[in-house]
């Protein structure tokens, strides 16, 4: 049986797609620290510039041809997220009215993200359409917050590990298939030991955004099954669209919104559990 688990260590570090996929995420985790070193609202500016991109993959997936007037689609919602930045960082408010920046901004999103990305004949591009939108807005939020770069570099490191032991130990230790009419690539072995990693680096990081032993505790096991339901909504949706991976832009990952599936349950509960519930 150990030598079987070896051999199978073995063959999986000999895999291409293994060795593209730990350097592309090298080259990913070292820019986002870079970006954590320039600040918020560095840090800001390129989730919006990654909103465009995300948009862009849904449209095409759906559309499977972006035209011009789709283009202008795109930018229209990033742009609404860029005004509710600069309205936020320059204290403009809406006197008038009893709603604030985020909750004007957010609902208008929402609205034009079912009318430009979502079908009446399938609801659940509407729900993907309007899950991406709330998952932007919500970690730019975060990011205006008290400690907010300290909360998404956390967010990003949890993510990443539940991701990179999953694969890992999926590979080497997997045999139970959790859904695999939907993903072959997740299994039961795998997502336990993604579980386990993604507690042990959020104690590890407690400190760092400020919360209890039990808390961090609480934390990597939530975001570690948002993480994995994220994924798993963004694997309905590629099969629904009939597409391996959502993009070719990101090697050994796929496109932009395969990296980012992981966040769109996260950002709005971040948000809430760092905002209200802490």
């Amino acid at each position: 049986m150990t030598i079987n688990y070896f051999i199978r260590i073995k063959n999986f570090l000999n895999i291409e797609n293994f060795r593209i996929r730990s350097i592309t995420t090298l080259i990913l985790f070292s820019f986002f620290s870079l970006l954590f070193w320039l600040g918020e609202l560095f840090m800001s500016l390129f989730f919006i510039f990654l909103f465009v991109g995300v948009l862009y993959e849904l449209k095409l997936n759906f559309s499977k041809k972006v035209t011009s007037f789709h283009k202008i689609q795109i930018l229209i919602i990033p742009f609404l997220l860029f005004l509710c930045l600069i309205c936020e960082v320059n204290k403009i408010g809406f006197e008038n009215l009893y709603i604030d920046n985020y909750d004007i901004f957010l609902a208008s999103s929402i609205v034009l993200s079912v009318l430009f990305f979502g079908s009446l004949s399938n609801v659940f591009y509407s729900i993907i359409s309007i899950l991406v939108v709330i998952s932007f807005f919500s970690i730019i939020q975060i990011l205006l917050s008290t400690n907010g770069l300290y909360i998404v570099f956390y967010l990003v490191v949890l993510v990443t590990s539940m991701d990179i032991f999953a694969y890992i130990g999926g590979n080497i230790f997997g045999k139970i298939k959790i859904a695999p009419n939907i993903s072959q690539g997740k299994t039961v072995e795998g997502t336990i030991i993604g579980l386990f990693f993604t507690i042990l680096m959020s104690i590890v990081l407690k400190d760092f955004v400020s919360v209890s032993f039990t808390n961090a505790i609480f934390l990597g096991l939530v975001i570690g099954i948002l993480a994995f339901l994220g994924d798993l909504i963004e694997s309905i949706f590629k099969r629904k669209v009939g597409v391996k991976d959502s993009g070719t832009l990101i090697p050994g990952h796929g496109g932009l919104l395969d990296r980012f599936d992981g966040y769109l349950l996260l950002g709005p509960f971040t948000f809430l559990f760092f905002n209200f519930l802490i």
